[in-house]
């Protein structure tokens, strides 16, 4: 029951499919007969995507034709009237020839042949065809240009007279290919991080300075403010003189950390801004004997 269901739906879904190209191949005619054959183009082409019969493929060949698609109407004419056991196809074959014959008046076949036959053919920057070709294209009659490419090879380049309804052969010559030049390593820049270190050390030492300095000023108003108070001198000192003193001492040690701060922050500095590697080209001399002379150059 199954089997017999899945044939009986298949056979309905051909008939369906063959009423839809009947239909849209009468469409078709009827809008040619009216002169809409762009319109009609459509409707057969709606058509081939359902079936590929050579009557679908000789009507779409037909209004190609029309539209002066004189490349797309030879492929598919040739396509169609290669059945030639078709019915409708000898019906026709008449007109059918009389197609050809108007079409082949527009296009010529193309056959790249030789050494250089590698890679793809060009024809009016449109490609064609890969090579090496097994068979013809048809493309356009008269003055076409014609390139071959191929990756890494130099590309070949011609005008070419195509003349129509005829197999046109051209010979490519061998294609150069193409000289690579070799890549010169260039020497890694240099890094510049132990210049900058240097220097950002060298300018941290200015803080340190400036922090020698304040502790240095805040020492000295510290101790002159007790000399001048004559209480600080009796024993034991009033809790201001003390106080004083004590911010003396701190100061003090500021002043002493600020300056070796300093000088220790900006040896370091000078040394590494020294010994840090330089991004110029090292000096070189280089001599050559001349006649009764020898020549010498530095480079800097």
């Amino acid at each position: 029951m199954c089997v017999a269901a899945t044939l009986f739906a298949g056979e309905l879904s051909a008939q369906s499919s063959a009423a839809q190209v009947e239909a849209l191949l009468r469409r078709g005619v009827a809008l040619r007969q009216r002169g809409d054959d762009l319109g009609a183009l459509d409707q057969f082409q709606r058509a081939r995507a359902l079936s590929d019969e050579p009557r679908v493929l000789a009507q779409v060949a037909l209004a190609e034709q029309a539209l002066g698609r004189w490349v797309d109407a030879a492929r598919d004419l040739r396509a169609a009237v290669s059945h030639e056991d078709d019915p409708w196809i000898r019906r026709n074959a008449a007109a059918l020839a009389g197609a050809r014959d108007e079409i082949m008046l527009h296009v010529g076949g193309l056959l790249a042949e030789g050494p250089g036959a590698r890679g793809e053919l060009r024809v009016d920057e449109a490609v064609v065809a890969a090579l090496p070709m097994t068979e013809p294209v048809v493309v356009l009659a008269g003055a076409r240009a014609l390139e071959v490419r191929r990756s890494g090879y130099t590309s070949w380049r011609r005008p070419f007279e195509v003349r129509p309804g005829e197999l046109n052969r051209v010979e490519v010559p061998a294609l150069q290919a193409l000289a690579v030049a070799p890549e010169v390593a260039r020497p890694a820049p240099r890094s510049n991080v132990q210049r900058v270190v240097g220097w950002s050390l060298v300018g941290a030492s200015a803080l340190g300075l400036g922090l020698g300095i304040y502790g240095l000023v805040a020492r000295d108003d510290a101790s002159r403010a007790n000399a001048r108070d004559p209480s600080c001198a009796a024993t034991p000192a009033p809790g201001a003189c003390r106080d004083r003193q004590d911010t003396a001492d701190t100061m003090n040690a500021v002043m002493i950390a600020g300056f070796v701060s300093a000088g220790v922050l900006a040896a370091g500095g000078v040394v590494l801004v020294l010994t840090a590697p330089s991004n110029r080209p090292a000096t070189t001399l280089a001599c050559a004997p001349g006649w009764r002379s020898l020549g010498c150059a530095v480079t800097f």
